[in-house]
């Protein structure tokens, strides 16, 4: 028995100004390789399918014409798919009949009998009803304030749905003697979005709320691939960079099973069509910045994000003249960040250090401070003009509002 996990597709994302359908199009490619290499019994993809509920015509025709192609390259594969934080769960649902003629499961709400979770419509058998050679709970994302689980917390609540579910799908196959996989798309704590930084907090779940008897709990919502707690409790991560945060390895995830046991899992890279990169990773001053820029090959398909160091005054046109070092490219230029080298504590000749120290500054106090951090001078006296005079309406306007 075997599968392949993935998640966090963000279908119809445009990275900044650019359009993605061709990289999309590349991981669909990519996919599709990847499943008649394996020959998985099923393809979980654990949320996000798209990045707004209201995706567009194109992005809805891609999915649809890539499932489709997907179901016909591998007949008998189970797909299961859940909605995502990003998904309209009633849209992505709403085709729910017809997906299944494909073999397309798709899990986007909570239904509910007499007030009771309908915990068996989470339940999809893998392979010959009869006699499966899996079983997976579509548990899609679900809001913390309508999880459908008794407790006070949300880990309480977390840990009865999953523990009811997996004791649902034992009476229905405990005797089989096959993996009973979880899905989910939520923050589990200690989670890493990158090798420097740790996740917890309020709206994160232990692990151990998947300690109920699941071979695999197929994760979705980070972007990094990662086990969490357990080598079985895994996060597949995206398969295309979303942020210029994450210049990691995408990849997809294929689990292979023992009878009900976990016996390996791997890795598959999936190569971006476009790389995200900082030129340069540290800050630098911008001809340095601009050089590097004109020393970028032509054929290099990246994203940039350029990181200005900024030691006098920020030039208004750094964005529009590297641009033109990339004209020709297949580079494209997202992103110029200024680092301001020399941040001023000052205000008047005073340093703010308190909170009465701010509470005593004047509007115009804040704004000089704030231009002269941005610009590296003084705010001229016409634009400080401006400033006072844009103050005193917004303050005439704020009293007629509470005369009224």
């Amino acid at each position: 028995m075997k599968i392949v996990h993935t998640s966090d597709w963000h279908i119809g994302q445009n990275f900044y100004r650019y359009g993605r359908e061709e990289e999309f199009r590349h991981f669909f490619c990519r996919l599709r390789n990847i499943l008649q290499e394996e020959t998985p019994d099923a393809l979980i993809v654990a949320g996000d399918i798209f990045d707004v509920p209201s995706p567009s015509i194109s992005a809805i025709r891609l999915y649809n014409e890539e499932m489709i192609k997907i179901a016909g390259e591998n007949p008998g594969m189970c797909m299961a798919v859940i909605a995502g934080n990003h998904d309209s769960a009633g849209r992505l649902e709403m085709n729910g009949e017809l997906w299944r003629a494909f073999n397309v499961n798709v899990s986007g709400t909570v239904s509910r009998e007499n007030g009771k979770c309908d915990i068996d419509r989470f339940i999809v058998p893998v392979g010959d009803a009869g006699k499966p050679v899996a079983a997976i709970a579509l548990i899609p994302y679900i809001s913390p304030f309508n999880i459908p689980g008794d407790g006070a917390t949300l880990d309480e609540r977390m840990y009865s749905l999953y523990r009811s579910v997996c004791e649902r799908m034992s009476g229905l196959y405990g005797n089989c003697n096959i993996p009973l996989i979880a899905t989910g798309h939520l923050s589990v704590s200690g989670m890493a979005l990158n090798p420097e930084k740790n996740i917890g907090g309020i709206d994160s779940v232990d692990a151990g709320c998947f300690d109920v008897g699941f071979s695999y709990v197929a994760l979705g919502h980070i972007h990094k691939a990662q086990a969490v707690g357990r080598a079985n409790i895994r996060y597949s991560g995206s398969p295309l960079p979303l942020s210029f945060d994450e210049q990691h390895v995408h990849s997809v995830t294929v689990v292979s099973f023992d009878g009900k046991d976990v016996s390996e899992i791997s890795v598959r890279p999936i190569e971006p069509l476009y790389r995200v990169v900082d030129i340069p990773e540290q800050p630098a001053c911008f001809s340095e910045v601009s050089r590097l820029a004109e020393a970028v090959p032509e054929d290099e398909r990246i994203y940039v994000r350029a990181n200005v160091s900024i030691t006098d005054r920020m030039e208004p046109d750094m964005y529009v003249r590297l641009e033109k070092c990339f004209a020709g490219k297949q580079a494209r230029l997202c992103l110029v960040r200024p680092f301001f080298n020399a941040m001023s504590e000052y205000v008047g000749g005073n340093v703010v250090r308190t909170v009465s120290d701010f509470q005593n500054l004047s509007p115009l106090d804040v704004a000089s401070v704030v231009f002269r951090n941005r610009y590296g001078g003084d705010m001229p006296d016409d634009v400080k003009d401006c400033f006072l005079q844009a103050l005193r309406m917004a303050e005439k306007e704020k009293k007629e509002d509470e005369d009224k």
